[in-house]
């Protein structure tokens, strides 16, 4: 076995009891987040597992701590694909918003993940206004 294929089966073993079996791969890099190479895990999970919902959602994590907020929440979006969140996931007749000019448009915010996240970020309302 080569050892890069060793230290992913280390990795998935020590999370498998909390994590399930795949991912595990990803789960190294967001519960170590002080090791240099915690990005390349999660990026080395992806690579492993290209469908692997949580290695994504780690991955976007990482991202968006690193303030790569472009790249990070292109892949949040994997966050509809748990089954936690599917029946969660927007199901309306008309386009999320792209950033585009707000000028006589109508823009709706709704909760995605609970009252604190919602309270969180509802200072952000008068801001979207004051944009269109």
């Amino acid at each position: 076995m080569r050892p890069a294929a060793r230290r992913w089966l280390i990795v998935a073993a020590l999370f498998v009891v909390t994590y399930g079996t795949a991912t595990p791969l990803a789960a190294y890099g967001v519960f170590l987040p002080v090791l240099a190479d915690a990005f390349g895990w999660s990026r080395g999970a992806i690579a492993s597992a290209p469908d692997e919902v949580a290695a994504h959602m780690n991955y976007a994590q990482h991202l968006l701590r690193l303030g790569r907020f472009d790249e990070g929440w292109k892949e949040y979006e994997w966050r509809w694909r748990l089954p936690e969140m599917a029946a969660w996931a927007p199901r309306f007749d008309r386009p999320a918003w792209d950033g585009c000019g707000l000028a006589g448009r109508t823009v709706l915010v709704y909760a995605e993940q609970g009252f604190g996240d919602a309270l969180q970020f509802v200072r952000y309302v008068p801001l979207i206004e004051k944009r269109g």
